[in-house]
């Protein structure tokens, strides 16, 4: 049933296409706002296009759904008989904040990030004389420019965030993993361990990215060539929007699989998908929680995302490795 719905998405989207495409060969007259008669594409084949697209987004969620709650059944079942209670949310998330209490170097390997953040608010203050150097800015020609000027660092700060965050994350996961074992790993150990996974999580960061990211972009690019589809195509990404988060959450624990199974990009998405099978729900709340105290920190003006970087992101990237320790006790790999 599930397979099924999933196809008929498909097929629907692809006819709603189809319908948008055709409004156009079959136009209608009208009066505009003026009383001037026009000519517009058909609007009740537009209609019957953006209704299929609703249509094929609802069931391609209800696909998803359906295979998630057969599969949540036997995941329960399983997580009810393991003793140790390991895919605890609340004891995950105290005992991630225990762990940077216990042991302060997983700031240390954080601060690397920070020491990036502090670059780039550096430059910021150098160069305009404030963190927030927008805020003065009164006229557009004065926004273009000023954002003219800022489009380049921005970019080199969110791309070398972006690398960063994944070879300190496979650090920390190494250490998480270790301390479970009852083994000590210090920070450059871990640094200069999790360096080796890089590769492999940089590629399967970018086939993620295609995945979550992929659709919408696809959708601004038809959006370009065709601009009649362009309703059309908006509509569809608002509502293609919930299942893309649905993927986005299921696969969230990539980084965990690919260092500590040792997978490649493919196999590692793959073992991320069968792992978070039936806990999907666990997985969401667990990153709605831990994202919590950032966001609220977040909010103080200047130095909020600093403070948030070095209190917070060591407790959700510990939280998130305990998580996939949990599931793997519950489900482990096949042989």
């Amino acid at each position: 049933m599930q397979k099924i719905l999933i196809l008929l998405g498909i097929l629907a989207i692809i006819g709603g296409v189809a319908l948008y495409l055709v409004a156009d060969r079959y136009p209608v007259e009208t009066k505009n706002l003026l009383g001037s008669t026009i000519t517009v594409p058909n609007p009740h084949l537009q209609m019957a296009g953006v209704i299929s697209g609703a249509l094929s987004a609802l069931m391609i969620i209800l696909g998803f759904a359906l295979k998630e709650k057969t599969e949540v059944k036997a995941i329960s079942a399983a997580q009810k008989d393991t003793k140790n209670d390991e895919v605890n949310i609340i004891k995950i998330i105290i005992k991630s904040f225990k762990s940077l209490i216990e042991d302060p170097t997983y700031i240390l390997i954080y601060s690397i990030s920070f020491a990036i953040s502090l670059i780039f608010y550096i430059y910021l203050w150098v160069t305009y004389g404030s963190l927030i150097p927008w805020t003065g800015v009164t006229t557009s020609a004065e926004l273009k420019s000023l954002f003219i000027s800022l489009i380049i660092p921005i970019v080199l700060y969110f791309v070398a965030q972006s690398v960063i965050s994944l070879w300190i994350t496979a650090a920390i996961t190494l250490k998480v993993n270790a301390k479970e074992k009852n083994k000590n790993m210090g920070a450059g150990a871990c640094l200069s361990e999790g360096i080796r996974y890089f590769p492999n999580l940089f590629v399967a960061g970018l086939l993620l990215v295609a995945i979550v990211a992929g659709p919408i972009l696809m959708s601004a690019l038809i959006a370009v060539v065709v601009p009649s589809l362009w309703v059309f195509v908006a509509l569809m990404t608002v509502m293609w929007m919930l299942p893309l988060f649905y993927i986005g959450v299921r696969l969230s624990l990539f980084i965990q699989v690919c260092v500590l199974d040792e997978s490649g990009p493919v196999d590692g998405i793959k073992e991320c998908w069968r792992l978070s099978k039936g806990n999907f729900w666990i997985i969401f709340v667990t990153i709605i929680l831990i994202s919590v105290p950032a966001l609220i920190l977040n909010q103080i003006p200047q130095i909020g995302m600093i403070i948030s970087t070095i209190v917070v992101g060591p407790p959700s990237t510990i939280a998130l490795v305990l998580l996939y320790l949990g599931i793997k006790k519950v489900k482990p790999s096949k042989s």
